[in-house]
């Protein structure tokens, strides 16, 4: 049975939106691949960023096949060199694109894995964004059971203290922090230890 969840931070639906916001700048370069004649696919795109060579051998198959019109080999030849370096430079030209839509080369880049492209459509993958979730949700473990517990007792504890100071005027409250001046039967240190203010207890 899966753990149940504790929490799921919410960062995961930033992160979700900055990749959704790209989608349309990632469509119009997937467009100007398809109107030269070329398929685009999400393996494709994945691909060109990892420098493979699909779309430029796809380009030169389309050059070769459209070469059929000339009978002289030299012609033929010659058109399949000049489209087939037509293409490559519109396909260099989408790959800057897509490295500088997704901040490929600076710190905090988008996930190309994060896009579908289905029928030349682009999209967010359904799996990418469970998988995104997931990594920001706390599910239930043992240890974390015991984690919660304890941190209950805590909660407990200091809501408890508060409450049996909270009519006595002498105190500002009965569980508080080094920089809260407020006389207190507990506080707790800039690096979270706790004192005990044995001393406060000629107040009560």
């Amino acid at each position: 049975m899966e753990n149940e969840v504790i929490k799921v931070k919410p960062q995961w639906e930033t992160i979700q939106k900055r990749h959704l916001n790209k989608c349309n700048d990632i469509q119009q370069v997937v467009n100007n691949l398809i109107e030269i004649g070329l398929t685009v696919t999400s393996g494709d795109l994945s691909d060109l960023i990892n420098n493979g060579t699909a779309l430029y051998n796809q380009a030169e198959q389309k050059a070769k096949s459209n070469a059929d019109i000339f009978s002289l080999p030299a012609a033929r030849e010659r058109f399949i060199k000049e489209n087939t370096e037509s293409l490559a430079k519109d396909i260099n030209n989408a790959k800057e694109s897509i490295i500088r839509i997704l901040a490929l080369n600076s710190t905090n880049p988008l996930n190309y894995e994060a896009f579908k492209i289905e029928k030349g459509h682009v999209s967010i993958s359904a799996t990418w964004i469970e998988e995104l979730k997931e990594s920001f949700t706390i599910r239930t473990t043992e240890s974390r059971e015991k984690a919660l517990e304890l941190m209950g007792n805590v909660e407990t504890a200091i809501k408890t203290l508060n409450d049996f100071v909270s009519d006595n005027q002498n105190f500002g409250t009965g569980v508080t922090t080094f920089d809260d001046n407020r006389r207190s039967l507990v506080w707790l240190s800039e690096k979270g230890q706790i004192n005990l203010e044995i001393s406060n207890l000629e107040f009560i």
